[in-house]
């Protein structure tokens, strides 16, 4: 997440968000990401390495598919699309 550029790292909090936040799966999440997600967004920090990979957990863990689709579309995802597909 750190090698992401600063346009990419929002791009893909954008992508994520609208992946959790529409989910109907949120059982499938461990509670302890989801209060380190509720702190981390209370901080201001959604869009730091931390950030991005609580919500990357998140959302594989509630649409896996609909998650690795996101990342497969853009170049800029590419390498987080090959680790997670591969």
């Amino acid at each position: 997440m750190d090698r992401l550029p600063g346009e990419a790292k929002g791009l893909l909090l954008e992508g994520l968000l609208k992946t959790v936040l529409k989910s109907k799966n949120a059982a499938a999440v461990d509670q302890a990401y989801v209060r380190r997600f509720l702190s981390i967004a209370r901080e201001s920090l959604l869009e730091s390495s931390e950030g991005l990979e609580v919500l990357l957990y998140m959302a594989l863990a509630m649409e896996k598919e609909k998650t690795l689709s996101l990342l497969s579309e853009k170049p800029e995802f590419k390498e987080i699309y090959g680790i997670l597909s591969g």
